[in-house]
């Protein structure tokens, strides 16, 4: 799961989820994550050229992209602040939403 703590779901509808979309374009997904896995998105020199402040938020608790990442976007990026939801995974935005809001407004109206 990509939460830290997993909101209730009912099985039925993780069931049907599953049954409509993920099935249906495994083919298509498996292709994607093997050109996601070949590249890399962004280098650190790529991040090290945006110079512009940057606010990172990221869940404290992902599973996905683990947080150390985050620590190296930060130091990669030149005016970047990193920001930890904690206790999140990886959607901080839908675990913590009131939290994540301040945070974005709070860093736009600077």
């Amino acid at each position: 799961t990509v939460f830290h703590k997993s909101p209730p779901v009912p099985g039925f509808l993780v069931r049907n989820i599953l049954r409509a979309e993920f099935w249906r374009h495994k083919q298509a997904k498996q292709r994607i994550a093997a050109q996601l896995n070949e590249q890399q998105m962004l280098s650190e020199a790529d991040l090290s050229e945006i110079d512009t402040e940057t606010m990172i938020i990221w869940g404290r608790h992902d599973p996905l992209l683990v947080p150390s990442l985050a620590e190296r976007m930060q130091a990669a990026l030149p005016h970047a602040q990193l920001v930890y939801c904690e206790h999140s995974g990886h959607i901080p935005m839908l675990e913590e939403p009131q939290y994540f809001n301040r945070l974005v407004e709070g860093f736009l109206s600077r």
